[in-house]
């Protein structure tokens, strides 16, 4: 089933295809008029959507550039695509992801060569998909969350004593990207907060751009000196810029702008 809108020029064709697990996603196809010049598939972070406010600006980059722009609710966050991010896990997250792949590489009739492109959580589950497909042109990860213990260390350092409080309570607030107040339980963090996946999670060939602020919340300064030695050695690109924020807020152009280079 599919729905077609125009969005000031912008061919927009919603979708609702079948996951693995037989659930419903929602796939937001968005065309540009003229000739096509790639194809990119942006995933969004932990209760996030792709009306997220970083997804949307990065969404505005890669239709700019003449591509046709895919971009999922992935199911047990906070859109369209429904569920409860209670039983949220990031297995699914990634799943999901893949599933909306294979489904624009068949009846999608996507073929050619994508860009992936994947925000916060979204950036973990597309280094997934980077290790199981090669039929990309490029990678850019915004701010992407790529260990647990880097997640963990991250947040006990902005509040001391949170991660033993979020056990003991079995779920704490959580505030998403779009400012929605919700719920997030202990139990599916529980098993990836113990793992160190940067090695195994950043891609080590290909273009790969990875993005993220000078401080996030969420990355402490000795995790940022691990990335980079890890892109440098690989000969890939990661740029700090100059804020304090993990939502790219305070200089929205800012973020579009290094999109665009990594676009050359």
């Amino acid at each position: 089933m599919c729905e077609c809108v125009m969005l000031d020029k912008i061919n927009l064709t919603q979708h609702w295809i079948n996951s693995r697990q037989s659930e419903r996603i929602l796939v937001n196809v968005y065309e540009p008029q003229g000739d096509l010049s790639g194809v990119a598939l942006i995933h969004h972070g932990y209760g996030g959507s792709s009306q997220s406010p970083v997804i949307t600006r990065l969404r505005e980059v890669f239709l700019s550039a003449g591509m046709s722009t895919v971009v999922p609710d992935t199911r047990n966050s906070l859109n369209q695509s429904g569920g409860d991010i209670t039983h949220f896990t990031f297995q699914e997250h990634a799943e999901n992801l893949e599933d909306v792949y294979n489904w624009l590489v068949t009846e999608g009739d996507k073929h050619i060569p994508f860009h992936l492109c994947g925000y916060s959580l979204g950036g973990y589950s597309v280094t997934t998909l980077l290790k199981l497909k090669e039929n990309f042109r490029s990678a850019l990860l915004v701010a992407p969350i790529f260990s647990g213990i880097f997640f963990r260390q991250g947040m006990e350092a902005s509040a001391p004593g949170i991660m033993d409080f979020w056990k003991d309570k079995e779920s704490i607030g959580f505030k998403n990207d779009t400012g929605i107040d919700f719920n997030a339980p202990y139990r599916c963090w529980d098993e990836w907060l113990r793992a160190d996946s940067i090695g195994e999670r950043i891609p080590m060939s290909g273009k790969v751009t990875l993005v993220t602020a000078q401080k996030d919340s969420l990355i402490l300064d000795e995790h940022l000196e691990v990335a980079e030695k890890a892109f440098s050695l690989a000969n890939l690109k990661l740029v700090t810029i100059p804020e304090e924020t993990h939502f790219f807020d305070q200089h929205p152009n800012r973020l579009k702008n290094l999109a665009k280079n990594h676009l050359g």
